[in-house]
């Protein structure tokens, strides 16, 4: 019985909780390249994007070793979820910025292990050595374990979960 309202219950959690791969926040000197999907800088196959230099009034982020890249425009960062990073379409072109640029910019990126990431360029220097400081979120793909579960589902769990309670609760008189 117990185990039965344990297992309910936590459906009903994980059903609605975007599944997150990796998050931080790191400073990228020029040329250095990022995996999103362990936050690492490994400089290996694994890696999604490079922060490049081009010229001193240039610079890009680009996706390397199979990843994709989307620029996201002025959104807020924090509000930019899983399902919209899913529903976007992805190139292999990299995203210029230069001094003039309004930071934050927010990328989105798929990366080669097939996770979703939100990346915010915070800040970068427009001298040497040229650093672009990042925060990213990475989530799995949106399946039946991050994608919010619908109200009718939500319900018809808390009226088993309370069935359950009353049958095991509530005795019936003798006779």
């Amino acid at each position: 019985m117990r185990k039965h309202l344990a297992v309910i219950g936590l459906l009903a959690f994980t059903w609605s909780v975007d599944a997150q791969v990796s998050s931080g926040t790191i400073a990228l000197s020029g040329s250095a390249t990022f995996d999103l999907d362990t936050g690492a800088t490994t400089g290996g196959t694994a890696d999604d994007i490079v922060y490049q230099i081009i010229s001193p009034f240039v610079y890009d982020i680009a996706p390397v070793t199979g990843a994709a890249i989307v620029n996201l425009g002025n959104v807020n960062f924090a509000n930019v979820t899983v399902n919209q990073l899913q529903s976007q379409t992805y190139t292999i072109s990299p995203i210029a910025f230069s001094p003039g640029t309004t930071v934050p910019i927010v990328l989105g990126v798929r990366t080669n292990a097939g996770n979703y990431a939100k990346v915010e360029i915070t800040t970068f220097t427009t001298t040497s050595p040229f650093t672009a400081t990042i925060q990213w979120v990475t989530f799995a793909p949106a399946s039946l374990s991050n994608t919010p579960a619908p109200p009718t589902l939500i319900l018809t769990l808390a009226g088993v979960m309370f069935w359950q309670l009353r049958r095991r609760f509530v005795r019936r008189p003798a006779g």
